[in-house]
């Protein structure tokens, strides 16, 4: 998959998107580090190379900076971190270089993947958050910046954003992408996913991405798939705009070839929440504060 048009070189249309960076990026905020003479060098290197069959051959991808790599510095939105080079790529960003994709700098994150707010801003109305934790990739997405970028989740840091920002977010089930050189927040509970454009750019990437990649094909699926439905504890705490979104969809997926079954969750399911927390408050506790006691460099 390439985002360059046929007939156009990948050097061309890396101009064409560093362009469009200048123009968005003072008020948008999107990116934590962009090299613009390290994607035209990276563009010209797959022009040379050819390599027509590299499955995302010159898409432009953009990296949380959570996410390490040894080309731009990964300070994961921290200043304790500034400037730090890792020695080595996390293993998606080593996938993504081996695939032929025009890596396009770190997308801001809140610091650790945690609360603190970093500089991006919406991008259809600067006053409004685009969500964290993975805001500079869900904003850059929908600015029309990139096709796709990576995010992380340990609740709801793809999710969350890609809702905000009105693009797709994928969050694949636990271990089906490699987290190696990814800060760990919580081991029980740490996501590597997607923001995208659409659908098909998601499904590429994640092609690249999984770790089951070598596995065989599952069968068929069912001529009409069955969803299930289920409305949780929390339910009534969504604004009414968002129930009824919900509902509506629900409506409308048997004309989309999917049926629609109604699930009565277990009662022991309205402490899933709580769960949740414990697990990740204690394992955030574990893993980052000792980066935040003395140098907190570990």
């Amino acid at each position: 998959m390439s985002e360059h048009r046929p007939g156009s070189s990948i050097a061309e249309a890396a101009e064409s998107l560093l362009a469009a960076i200048r123009e968005r990026e003072p008020a948008l905020k999107a990116f934590a580090h962009l090299d613009e003479e390290a994607v035209r060098r990276a563009a010209h290197r797959l022009d040379a190379a050819g390599a027509e069959g590299l499955a995302l051959r010159g898409l432009p991808v953009g990296i949380k900076d959570l996410i390490d790599t040894a080309g731009l510095p990964t300070e994961y939105g921290s200043a304790i971190y500034r400037g730090h080079r890792p020695g080595r790529d996390a293993a998606v960003v080593r996938l993504l270089r081996a695939a032929g994709a025009l890596l396009v700098g770190k997308t801001v994150t809140t610091e650790f993947a945690l609360f603190q707010a970093g500089p991006t801003r919406h991008p259809l109305d600067p006053g409004r958050t685009p969500g964290g934790s993975s805001s500079g990739s869900a904003a850059a997405v929908a600015a029309g910046l990139l096709p796709v970028a990576l995010g992380t989740q340990t609740a709801g840091s793809i999710t969350r954003p890609a809702s905000f920002c009105g693009i797709v977010g994928f969050k694949p089930t636990f271990g089906a992408i490699d987290r190696d050189g990814v800060l760990p927040v919580s081991a029980t509970l740490d996501t590597v996913g997607l923001l995208a454009r659409d659908v098909e750019a998601a499904a590429a990437v994640f092609d690249v991405l999984r770790s089951d990649r070598s596995a065989p094909s599952e069968a068929e699926p069912a001529a009409r798939p069955t969803i299930g439905f289920a409305r949780p504890a929390e339910w009534g705490q969504a604004e009414q705009s968002t129930r009824d979104g919900i509902d509506e969809l629900k409506r409308r997926l048997p004309d989309a070839g999917f049926d629609v079954q109604d699930v009565e969750l277990p009662e022991s399911f309205a402490g899933l929440v709580g769960a949740q927390n414990t697990v990740m408050e204690y394992e955030a506790a574990r893993n980052l504060g000792p980066r935040c006691e003395g140098t907190g460099r570990s």
